[in-house]
C-alpha cells in the first residue's frame, strides 16, 4: 500500500509484474484509466464547453505529465520509440510507480481512481 493508499490493478509488486494498455493510435500507457483520459480528450462535459472533461482534466491538469507530453510529444508513441524505450521512461519508473504514489503528490490519474479510502 502507498502513503496515497493507491491501489495499483495493473502493478503486481509480490510477482514483479506489470500491465501496459496501448491505444489505438499506439500510445503506451500505464494502464486504461490514462489511456481513456488520454483518449478522451477532445470530449467536453455537457455543462462547460470550455473545459476539458473531467476524466481528461486528471492527465491534461496533472503539471508532471503536462509538462512530459509538452516537452515530447511523442514521448509514448511506438512509432518513434520501441516499447521498452518507452516502459523506461522515468515517469513510468519514479512518478506512476511507488515512489510517486509515496510523495505528497501522486500522479493525480492514480489518486482520482485507485484510491482506497
Amino acid at each position: 500500500m502507498s502513503k496515497c493508499n493507491i491501489h495499483c490493478h495493473v502493478i503486481d509488486i509480490k510477482e514483479n509484474t506489470r500491465e501496459w494498455a496501448v491505444t489505438p493510435e499506439g500510445r503506451v500507457w500505464p494502464c486504461c484509466y490514462f489511456a481513456n483520459a488520454w483518449d478522451k480528450r477532445y470530449m467536453v462535459d455537457a455543462g462547460d464547453k470550455k473545459d476539458v472533461n473531467d476524466e481528461s482534466a486528471t492527465l491534461l491538469n496533472d503539471n508532471r505529465m503536462a509538462t512530459i507530453m509538452n516537452d515530447d510529444q511523442n514521448w509514448n508513441m511506438l512509432s518513434h520509440y520501441t516499447f521498452e524505450e518507452i516502459i523506461a521512461h522515468e515517469v513510468f519508473q519514479s512518478y506512476i510507480f511507488l515512489p510517486g504514489w509515496q510523495s505528497d503528490s501522486p500522479p493525480t490519474v492514480c489518486s482520482k481512481n485507485c484510491t482506497i479510502k
